[in-house]
């Protein structure tokens, strides 16, 4: 499994933009909410994708923005080589 410095910095870009949008998705989708696990206190952003088991709350969006902007910094800065094309 070789990959070229092109093609890591492609997947940063994509990985980056998903998940930005995953993050951004859950705040404007979100809705306030208590998760299904027991002693958790109620979300004001609760994306419930499959309720009881995948459930995304406000600190998960954090997650996926800050990884998306990690992701896309170094996208952005990774200069493929002629060579790796």
């Amino acid at each position: 499994m070789k990959g070229t410095l092109a093609q890591a910095r492609l997947f940063c870009i994509v990985f980056g933009i998903v998940y930005g949008l995953l993050g951004v998705v859950g705040f404007l989708a979100g809705t306030p909410g208590m998760p299904s696990v027991p002693h958790m206190a109620e979300d004001a952003h609760l994306l419930k994708l499959l309720p009881g088991t995948l459930e995304l709350g406000t600190m998960d969006h954090y997650i996926h923005i800050l990884l998306g902007v990690i992701y896309l910094i170094a996208g952005f800065l990774t200069k493929a080589r002629a060579t790796d094309v």
